[in-house]
């Protein structure tokens, strides 16, 4: 049995290979693997000196404030940037959406000639906040992987079988007394490999650009994050071939099964990632961040006035337990209150993420996002 699935395999492969769609799937994906790749090495370097830039100047911060514990106390660490992820070029992720540093810093008002102690403030970058939507318009891995290489599986898969019936092949493959699920594993086989040869091409020239430059560092951890990367993207691939056999299978006609196939794929690869993210985000939108300024700047003013009114606004220092009473209060307070702020920002990723789940261009994108590292 193995025997005759390797034949069968064989025989897919070889079709494949000296097919039209084969020649333009190499093109195009070494191509869109290629432009990725100058993309990132034209990006990342500047992206990292930005972070150095950054952080020396952080740095400077810090030290200037460590020399006085007082100092240090109330005008906070300073701004706690994020590294970029050497892994951008395989997903962008929510990079663009969330805060790319955390700053410490006070911006509390002064009470009885007191400065208070610092806050942890996570600065806003979301351009939209009514729309978060996974953002599958980026060349990135993500990109090529979730749109491309799937779309490319199914046109490898739509003929396998209805194609044969019309051609009257299939009934002369089965009259040798081979059972069905020997031809599908040939047929699954052979059209796996027929995908991954130009992938595994592209993927390589892509990888070989990008290491080979002074400007990109790839550790060990790196490149096992990578192979698991490549193993999410043949989980994948193969999830398409066997939808593309299964309607091929069920259908008589070529024609008939690659309109199944166009509709399911605009369904679940276009369709689901952008439109209901886009409905999910805007069903727990967060308050802007001006607004939530404005109601932290109203709760430091009620603390103010509870203070104003139990103990007046002298200004003489006031005694220690008392001014510890007020800044524990308006801490509190704040970190309840940021708290909640950033509950809803969670919430409304939560939403988006739990409607898109159904489709596996989705998973595959948090996939890559999250062994990528590009989330805060």
């Amino acid at each position: 049995m193995t025997i005759k699935m390797w034949h069968i395999a064989k025989r897919e492969l070889y079709d494949n290979l000296n097919s039209l769609r084969f020649a333009l799937a190499t093109v195009l994906l070494l191509a869109l693997m290629l432009t990725n790749a100058i993309l990132y090495l034209r990006e990342h370097p500047a992206r990292t000196q930005a972070y150095h830039n950054a952080a020396a100047g952080a740095i400077k911060t810090l030290e200037s404030r460590s020399t006085n514990l007082y100092s240090l106390a109330t005008g906070g660490p300073g701004d706690l940037h994020k590294f970029p992820s050497p892994l951008r070029f395989c997903a962008e992720g929510d990079e663009a959406f969330l805060p790319t540093r955390a700053s410490g810093a006070n911006y509390g008002r002064r009470i009885a000639n007191m400065t208070l102690v610092w806050r942890m403030f996570y600065p806003q970058e979301t351009p939209n906040l009514r729309n978060i939507r996974p953002d599958f318009t980026t060349l990135d891995w993500a990109f090529i992987v979730g749109y491309v290489l799937s779309f490319v599986a199914i046109l490898f898969t739509f003929d396998s079988i209805s194609g044969e019936l019309e051609r009257g092949t299939l009934r002369l493959t089965l009259a040798n007394a081979i059972p069905r699920h020997i031809v599908l594993a040939g047929k699954f086989l052979g059209a796996f490999i027929s995908i991954n040869i130009p992938f595994a091409i592209a993927v390589l020239m892509n990888l070989i650009l990008i290491s080979t430059s002074d400007a990109v560092q790839l550790n060990a951890e790196v490149w096992g994050r990578l192979g698991i990367l490549y193993g999410i993207v043949i989980l994948y691939t193969c999830l398409f071939i066997a939808l593309g056999l299964l309607v091929s299978a069920a259908v008589r006609e070529s024609g008939v099964s690659l309109v199944v196939l166009l509709l399911i794929w605009v369904s679940f690869v276009v369709f689901m990632p952008n439109t209901l993210a886009s409905i999910g985000s805007r069903t727990a939108v967060p308050i802007a961040y001006e607004e939530f300024w404005i109601q932290r700047m109203r709760l430091a003013d009620e603390a103010r006035e509870a203070y104003r009114d139990k103990y007046g606004d002298s200004q003489t220092p006031p005694s220690v337990h008392v001014l510890g009473e007020y800044v524990t209060s308006e801490a509190e307070e704040y970190e309840r209150f940021n708290e909640a702020y950033l509950k809803q920002q969670l919430a409304q990723g939560k939403r988006a993420r739990a409607i898109t789940r159904i489709s596996p261009t989705a998973i595959t994108l948090r996939l890559f996002v999250s062994f990528a590292g590009t989330v805060f």
